[in-house]
């Protein structure tokens, strides 16, 4: 038997972790399966050694920050653990108690370690294993870090107490022996929700359906129920359970990790999963809003795949879009078209641009209208002498309102051209 469990103990920097109140022997972590734990408290809890039948261990007074677990033996063996540092150089000690009933009557410590890895020059790692035959080591440079492992019998419950005596690191502990524990809850690996933020507000906070998600975490497993908790350590501790709603909001702009607690309901085991909810934003576009064919004859023929570039840019990111002759085809995602001849009352465009990458569509539509040009009036020349080699400087203020002649310029754009050439093309506009 060889289980890890991940332990992080105050000060931690990691941003997915939270610091809480310390756990004590009453809600000590139940150790089985191969579930990963991470716990932050920077406190003691509450102090079992007041109560009368629980006998403070020589070797250590655990008066700093400390984590309780609870060990259930289903089949007797040898029952033993390494702790080991984040780091490798702080400071753990640990006591056992057992085999016992309750956290009031835990008695007097079966195994203690105080040994202070730099003072007696050994490694940080620290625990009880098949070799060592003390049961008692430190304090200080005293003893190697190591205690004699455990003989269990079927049924028997024992408590370990994990002090950091030095340092702000995390660490981790591993089971071993040939002691069998009881069985963690069986489910349904959670897969990440991923949606758009399409509820109107593109803010990257969207509602996310926790129902359906447990429900497929526990189907095909009717012994096993789940909770939903916004850190870890809160999954440990089973505390500020999120309500299984249809309508949770994310708490974290575009990504928040959701911890998962599956416990049996028939034994005493809890899993420890994740998924994340990811709220993807809707495709970054420009609506061509009115689009003019100018001066046509006829019913005449425009070509919308030549507005692509013009709608989702030269570099559109996994941007796909696609035109429909009606909202109900565009929403359906049917009869796209690459043109269309526009009768001559005009026609309304919709379209759908759609991220591949991620599924999110955003619909829109724009006009097509056929549009006659202004009968402009040919504006007075403008002669300006001049009397050596210098550069003149030509006044257009007036040059429009003559054009226009009564027309509002406000329904205009104007713009001038040196050579016909240029205003064919629509090249080098000059300013005025």
């Amino acid at each position: 038997m060889k289980k890890s469990y991940l332990i992080l103990i105050a000060f931690l920097c990691f941003t997915n972790w939270v610091f809480s109140q310390a756990n004590d022997c009453t809600n000590a972590i139940l150790l089985c399966g191969n579930t990963p734990v991470g716990v932050t408290p920077t406190t003691a809890g509450f102090d079992e050694f007041s109560l009368p039948a629980n006998i403070v261990p020589s070797c250590y007074n655990f008066s700093g920050p400390t984590t309780w677990f609870k060990v259930e033996i289903a089949q007797g063996g040898t029952l033993g653990f390494d702790v080991i540092p984040e780091n490798g150089t702080d400071d753990y000690d640990f006591a056992v108690f057992g085999p016992v009933s309750n956290c009031s009557n835990l008695g007097t410590a079966i195994r203690c370690s105080s040994t202070n890895p730099q003072a007696a020059g050994v490694s940080a790692n620290t625990g009880l294993n098949a070799t060592e035959t003390d049961l008692s080591e430190g304090p200080g440079p005293n003893g190697n870090g190591y205690l004699k492992e455990l003989d269990t019998k079927n049924g028997e419950t024992y408590y370990i107490l994990l002090g950091q005596a030095s340092g702000s690191s995390g660490f981790q502990i591993n089971l071993n022996g040939t002691a069998i524990l009881p069985q963690s809850p069986d489910f349904n690996t959670p897969q990440d929700l991923e949606t758009c933020d399409d509820d109107g507000i593109e803010d990257g906070f969207t509602r996310f359906n926790l129902v359906s998600q447990a429900s497929a975490i526990t189907t095909g497993f009717p012994d096993s129920r789940v909770t939903f908790h916004e850190t870890l350590n809160d999954a440990n501790l089973n505390q500020n359970p999120i309500s299984a709603t249809t309508t949770y909001t994310n708490t974290t702009v575009n990504n928040q990790t959701i911890y998962t607690r599956i416990s049996s309901i028939s034994g005493p085991c809890t899993e420890i999963t994740s998924f994340d909810l990811i709220v993807n934003p809707l495709p970054t576009y420009t609506n061509p809003d009115e689009l003019y064919i100018c001066d046509a004859t006829a019913i005449a023929n425009y070509d919308l795949a030549a507005l692509h570039e013009r709608i989702i840019g030269t570099s559109p990111n996994n941007l796909v879009i696609s035109y429909h002759r009606s909202a109900i085809e565009a929403t359906m995602n049917l009869n796209a078209i690459q043109d269309i001849n526009v009768p001559m009352s005009g026609v309304t465009i919709y379209f759908v641009v759609r991220n591949t990458a991620t599924n999110c569509i955003i619909f829109d539509e724009f006009d097509i209208t056929y549009q006659n040009s202004p009968a402009l009036t040919q504006p007075t020349p403008l002669i300006y002498c001049r009397d050596d080699h210098t550069n003149l400087t030509f006044d257009f203020t007036n040059i429009e309102t003559e054009a226009l002649d009564g027309l509002d310029p406000d329904d205009f754009d104007t713009y001038f051209y040196e050579t016909n050439s240029d205003r064919t093309t629509l090249a080098f506009t000059l300013g005025y």
